[in-house]
């Protein structure tokens, strides 16, 4: 699971790290619903290994608490896709009233 913890209109991003196992390849990301989060993707070498960052970020400028997921594709035909949860508590700035 993604945390994303923060204030309002800050930069709120993480990312995780997907070294394959069994071999395979990430053919592709994408959020679920995708209304508050924006995520992406790059091949890397962790450890001399193929390795894939994901990035994940807030796009949402509301305070609020909200659960997406990012989508992975996979060229795996056992496993097209797989799903990463991401929960986000976006918290108001301080001083600021409703």
């Amino acid at each position: 699971m993604v945390k994303l913890e923060g204030v309002a209109g800050s930069r709120l991003a993480q990312s995780l790290f997907i070294t394959p196992v069994h071999p395979f390849r990430v053919t592709g990301v994408s959020a679920s619903p995708g209304q508050r989060i924006k995520v992406e993707y790059k091949e890397v070498k962790r450890g001399g290994k193929r390795a894939y960052e994901v990035r994940v970020a807030n796009i949402s400028e509301t305070p609020m608490q909200y659960f997406e997921s990012i989508v992975v594709r996979t060229n795996l035909k056992e496993r097209p896709q797989f799903s990463i949860p991401v929960r986000a508590k976006i918290k108001r700035p301080a001083g600021r009233s409703r």
